[in-house]
């Protein structure tokens, strides 16, 4: 337990205080000599914590370097850089390139994910991990992968010293313990632990389990802890400043603002005596940022800069008594280099999955050249397997050239979830989706996956699969739909089927970092058609078919919904067959489909997307469940059907196909989007006809989007040169 000790300064502070902080300046060589001590604080503030760089770059700048730097939470961040060597401005360009929109949520990266996974966790709109049996609340909790990993990388060079006074500046920081309250001075371990600790901000971060003890942000304690260097030595000390002491009530308008204003009641008390320990404090107010703020970070660095302009002759003072040169330029002891030589990997033994595995999802390999964003994006993939709760790294140094990479695994205790989502389109209509997974049943690193769509249409997938990376594994699924099957003639509703369908599949496929996946198998498949009008086009049937496919798909979209950059392709190949014609001699009928579909990122928030298909069939023409239909902007469509916008589902039909088409997305507000659409495309009997069709079909559309948290709302208006029809379109939720 922190126990605040009286200053053996006091003398000094209070000669201070009498003689006014402007007399600083005037301060000769027989009252403060070279050996004088400065200690620097800094306060928490999350984003607001900004401000200390403005600080920091006049320190640079007079060529002050202090003794001894404290800190908690954000500032213990950015003091712990300024510790190990990093200028302010280096701080500033680091914080930069960290994605603080990643950092501040949970969510595992589309890319990151198993390529079985992509297609299908985009599905919920709300998920709830179920343990011993009993349903826990929604995982909402940040456990701070994003940032524990940030904090990794910063350190690299420093990650093997465990006591913090070793750094280029001596370093401590505070933290709490959840259990008792108490507060924890955290100056030995290893540094990303200790900073995960200090900045373990209630509602954004989990609290961080260390040495034993369940550990929350230490600004609930001190957020200017100045007590930390009462006992160093100390005969100058600086604070920086940024928290708002209490909100009014106009202010409390967010969970994270009344957040910090419990936070801040503590601190509130012994704001007045902390402070007037302090020889001077740069006190910066941020009006209009609060601990996320981290959009207005070039504002808040701004906003430092100048609260600290008016200390400038005090720490220009300091530095000329201490006999420290403007040029003074601190550098860490490694090199900053982002390309590491890794001479050993190491993995910790774990309970959920196997060393073999866990090294192909990293993709290094020993004796190799790898940059940090090389090592992230391994990492990135072994917690993309959803067993751990984070995942992050530490390179230790072997020689001076070359790292041992240990990897550091955090298991989840509960493998099991069920999850819901919703959605709505004017195909399918409106279905409640349920889903149970349960990962490792049976096999380590294996994926039982149940899901049934509740509604007009009724659905039903489920699949049981191994993700042993490039090692080719089995995958069984089944699946089940029931839709209104509709053919149109001459733009008229002629005739409409219930289609129903029930199909299994047993295929061997092998994927390769999450990125491609090879896949060949055999397909049973009974469809079932009922006709639903009384003058109907066709019989009804019930046929069973057994289909041989191979396929290879190739998937880099950084997110399914309005992807911002990424490639999407799906070659497949498949022989369709009815078991009771192999006695005959019939030719067999097969289908080609090739589609691709690509983001491009032109500026900030306008994406242009290119959707390319060509199909072709070989062989005798298929029955009426194979052919292939273009109409519609469903994107859960089975077989060979095709949203095209500018027509109804299923409106067009036909042998052969090729497609190609232009989303232009605009995103004019947060979460908010506008798309023009566009498409063209030939039908023809031959695949020789396709390319110099006689008709070319087209359609336009424009629709307006919301990203809600059920997913997005979208109402589209379309219509083509083809004919004088306007149709609308509407979806709501993630597509299943």
């Amino acid at each position: 337990m922190l126990k605040r000790k009286r200053s053996k300064y006091i003398f000094g502070i209070a000669a201070l205080f009498l003689f006014g902080f402007n007399t600083f300046a005037q301060l000769d060589s027989t009252q403060k000599s070279s050996d004088t001590k400065v200690g620097l604080v800094l306060s928490g503030g999350g984003a607001k914590a900004m401000a200390h760089l403005g600080l920091l770059k006049i320190m640079d700048e007079e060529g002050l370097k202090p003794d001894y730097i404290a800190g908690t939470s954000m500032g213990a961040v950015i003091g712990a850089l300024y510790a190990m060597g990093y200028s302010a401005t280096e701080i500033q360009a680091r914080m930069y390139a960290i994605p603080w929109a990643d950092v501040m949520n949970n969510e595992r990266p589309r890319t990151s994910l198993s390529f079985l996974d992509k297609q299908t966790e985009d599905r919920y709109a709300l998920s709830f991990p179920v343990s011993d049996g009993k349903i826990l609340l929604p995982d909402g909790i940040n456990y701070g992968h994003h940032i524990l990993n940030e904090l990794d990388r910063l350190s690299v060079g420093f990650h093997h010293i465990d006591d913090l006074s070793q750094l280029q500046i001596p370093f401590i920081c505070v933290a709490t313990d959840l259990e008792t309250g108490e507060g924890i001075v955290l100056d030995k371990g290893y540094l990303p632990d200790i900073l995960r600790a200090s900045s373990s901000f209630p509602t954004l971060f989990s609290p961080y389990e260390l040495s034993e003890r369940l550990l929350v942000d230490g600004g609930l304690v001190s957020n200017l802890p100045i007590f930390l260097l009462e006992d160093k030595g100390m005969d100058v000390l600086i604070g920086s400043d940024v928290q708002t002491i209490l909100y009014k009530r106009k202010d409390l308008n967010s969970v994270l603002r009344v957040m910090e204003q419990l936070s801040s009641f503590v601190n509130a008390e012994n704001y007045l005596s902390d402070t007037a320990k302090t020889d001077f404090l740069v006190r910066t107010e941020v009006p209009g940022a609060g601990i996320s703020s981290f959009e207005l970070m070039d504002s808040i660095v701004r906003t430092g800069y100048r609260a600290a302009e008016e200390y400038r002759p005090r720490i220009r003072e300091l530095a000329r008594l201490r006999n420290q040169s403007s040029a003074a330029k601190l550098e860490p002891v490694q090199t900053r280099n982002d390309t590491i030589l890794i001479g050993n990997i190491v993995f910790p033994k774990s309970d959920l999955s196997t060393e073999t595995y866990l090294r192909g999802k990293l993709g290094l390999a020993e004796g190799s050249k790898v940059s940090l964003d090389e090592i992230k994006r391994g990492v990135d993939r072994i917690w993309g397997s959803q067993l751990f709760r984070t995942v992050d790294f530490s390179l230790i140094p072997i020689d001076s050239i070359s790292y041992t990479l240990f990897i550091r695994l955090d298991e989840l205790n509960y493998l099991t979830h069920i999850r819901l989502g919703i959605h709505y389109d004017d195909d399918f209509q409106t279905a409640i989706l349920l889903n149970y997974t349960h990962r490792n049943l049976l096999l380590k690193n294996s994926k039982l996956s149940l899901d049934a769509a509740v509604g007009v249409n009724p659905r039903f997938w489920a699949s049981y699969t191994f993700d042993r990376e490039f090692i080719p594994t089995v995958r069984i699924s089944f699946r089940s739909h029931r839709f209104k099957s509709k053919i149109y003639v001459n733009q008229e509703l002629a005739d409409e089927k219930v289609y129903m369908d029930f199909s299994g599949e047993i295929a061997l496929e092998s994927a390769v970092y999450n990125r491609f996946l090879l896949s060949a198998g055999v397909q049973f498949e009974n469809i079932d058609l009922n006709n639903t009008r009384s003058t109907s086009l066709s019989e009804e049937s019930n046929e069973n078919y057994l289909n041989y496919f191979a396929s290879l798909k190739l998937d880099l979209l950084d997110r399914t919904v309005f992807p911002s950059h990424g490639v999407l392709f799906n070659a497949s190949y498949r022989v369709l067959t009815k078991p009771e014609t192999y006695d005959l001699d019939i030719e067999l009928s097969s289908v080609l489909d090739l589609r691709y579909r690509q983001a491009i990122l032109l500026k900030k928030n306008h994406t242009l997307e290119i959707k390319t298909v060509l199909m072709n069939t070989l062989g005798p023409d298929l029955d009426y469940p194979y052919n292939q239909f273009l109409g519609g902007l469903g994107e859960n469509y089975i077989n060979y059907m095709i949203p095209f916008v500018g027509y109804r589902f299923q409106e067009l039909v036909g042998r052969n196909t090729v497609m190609a088409g232009l989303d232009y997305n605009w995103q004019f507000l947060n979460n908010h989007f506008l798309i023009g659409k566009a498409n063209f495309a030939t039908l023809e009997s031959t695949f020789d006809k396709l390319f110099n069709s006689d008709v070319l079909l087209d359609g336009y559309g424009v629709s307006y989007a919301y990203l809600s948290p059920l997913g997005p709302l979208q109402l589209t208006f379309m219509g083509s040169t083809n004919h004088a029809k306007i149709y609308t379109y509407v979806n709501l939720g993630f597509w299943f």
